[in-house]
C-alpha cells in the first residue's frame, strides 16, 4: 500500500497516523504513550522503546513516507537534549530497520499554515483561552476522523488533551501528502 505515516512526536505522548498517499484515508493510528515512572532517567530506553514502536507501526503498513515535526528549537526546555535524542534516535532507527523509507521533516509552522485558514486561526483565540493552537487544529479535523479519535482517548481512558497528538500527526500527513 502506498502509504504516509507521520508523527507529533513527544517524551510522553506520540500521536502515529497511518494514511493512503493519494486520498489521505486514515488506515490506522495510535499514541505511543510513556510514563516517567517506567523510565526515570533512563531516557535512552525511552528513546530505544519509541523507536522501535514507530518502526513496527511504519513496517505494518510498508509505509513509504515517515514524517516528524520539525524540532522546535526556540522553545525552551529542560529535556530539549533529550527530545532532540528521542527526533534522531527515531530517524536512525527507521534508516537502519526500515531503509526504503523517504524520512521527511516539517516545522508546525509550515503545515498549520496550509492546513488552518487564517480565520479560524484568529477565531480560536477568542474561543480556546488556553490552548487555541491545538484546539483550532482538532476543529479542522474531518467529523468522522474526529469522532474516531475521540472515542479512542475516551475508551484508552487517556487525557482529553491526548486528542492533540493525533489532529497533529493527522495534519502533518495530510500536508506532506499534498506535497506529492
Amino acid at each position: 500500500m502506498k502509504a504516509t505515516v507521520a508523527m507529533d512526536m513527544s517524551m510522553r505522548s506520540s500521536g502515529l497516523v497511518c494514511l493512503k498517499k493519494k486520498t489521505n484515508e486514515l488506515v490506522d493510528f495510535k499514541v505511543l504513550k510513556t510514563d516517567r515512572k517506567d523510565y526515570g532517567d533512563f531516557h535512552e530506553r525511552l528513546i530505544a522503546d519509541i523507536s522501535r514502536d514507530t518502526v513496527d507501526f511504519i513496517e505494518k503498513y510498508d509505509a513509504e513516507i515517515f514524517v516528524i515535526e520539525y524540532l522546535a528549537l526556540s522553545r525552551k526546555s529542560a529535556v530539549a537534549d533529550v527530545i532532540a535524542g528521542l527526533h534522531w534516535g527515531i530517524r536512525t532507527r527507521i534508516n537502519e530497520d526500515a531503509p526504503h523509507v523517504l524520512i521527511g521533516t516539517i516545522t508546525v509552522t509550515e503545515w498549520r499554515a496550509h492546513t488552518v485558514p487564517i480565520e479560524i486561526r484568529r477565531a480560536a483565540k477568542d474561543k480556546y483561552p488556553r490552548d487555541h493552537n491545538k484546539w483550532m487544529v482538532v476543529d479542522q479535523l474531518p467529523y468522522h476522523i474526529a469522532d474516531t479519535f475521540e472515542k479512542y482517548v475516551k475508551d484508552n481512558k487517556m487525557p482529553e488533551k491526548t486528542i492533540f497528538d493525533l489532529a497533529d500527526a493527522y495534519y502533518l500527513g495530510v500536508y506532506r501528502n499534498s506535497l506529492d
